[in-house]
């Protein structure tokens, strides 16, 4: 879903982009029906493309690599913090603590990265929850500390943002009805709990869907200059791509797997 290229052709109703534009996106593939990225050319409405910000150096790896994160991870802290940046949860900064659940991803990663870039006054405990060999890099980018998971961490009138909702490794296939609605259910019972005042917890889905914007982009990206993690990157080769996929299909690829379609092909 995630690209940045050169644009190398407008349709007649362009007017925002020429030839030879540098852009990013996040693809549309589910409702817009728009092509995929695994290829060497992909269309997309104008509407959808970012340029390139021209006073930031960013290459087309790191742009590629953060698309998916400043829309998911950008959506996340936005609720937590608000627009502006205040924290939505009227606590003492002092004492409040972020887990950063798959915090070594390429979504994750980001994270960690925009709650360690608040003012020093202002910044969360972070736990980052990721293997022990990522430990030492979740620490480099900001995490306080981190947690293999399995241990209890959100306290009372903690508030709950995910991405993916109650189902484990949704995005591993395709749903069956069944499954979806049990999904949906699922999803509606959690806010509805968490919206209840003697609730334990708060629950709220994050995400969003494409198109990813310009002013999210600059906002969770450009503003904090942040770059996502990149677990892989690899040629648009078959042996290659096959080798990406099952880094992904382990959980635990490290960052983004990027193709790079600059990479000598072997």
């Amino acid at each position: 879903m995630e690209f940045a290229g050169v644009v190398v052709e407008v349709g007649p109703k362009c007017k925002r982009l020429k030839v030879g534009d540098k852009v990013l996106a996040l693809q549309d593939i589910a409702f817009k029906k728009n092509p995929g990225c695994w290829a060497e050319r992909t269309v997309s409405p104008e509407g959808h493309l970012i340029k390139f910000p021209s006073d930031v150096p960013l290459t087309f790896v790191e742009a590629a690599s953060t698309a998916m994160a400043a829309m998911v991870s950008g959506d996340m802290y936005k609720r937590a913090y608000g627009a502006s940046g205040e924290a939505k949860v009227k606590i003492a900064l002092t004492e409040s603590r972020v887990v950063v659940v798959g915090a070594s991803g390429g979504l994750g990663s980001v994270m960690v990265q925009l709650l360690a870039g608040r003012p020093e006054a202002e910044r969360p405990h972070i736990i980052a929850v990721c293997s022990g060999s990522n430990a030492e890099r979740m620490k480099r980018l900001g995490a306080h500390e981190t947690e293999k998971g399995g241990r209890k961490v959100l306290r009372r009138n903690g508030k709950f943002i995910t991405a993916v909702g109650p189902r484990q490794a949704i995005g591993d296939r395709v749903l069956t009805c069944g499954e979806w609605h049990s999904w949906v259910c699922a999803m509606t019972c959690n806010i509805c709990i968490g919206s209840c005042p003697c609730s334990k917890h708060s629950y709220e889905m994050s995400g969003g869907m494409p198109p990813l914007t310009e002013a999210l982009f600059n906002r969770t990206v450009v503003e904090n200059n942040i770059r996502g993690e990149v677990g892989m990157e690899l040629p648009f080769t078959e042996a290659a791509i096959r080798e990406g996929v099952a880094k992904v299909a382990s959980r635990h690829p490290g960052g983004k797997v990027v193709i790079n379609m600059e990479m000598e092909r072997v």
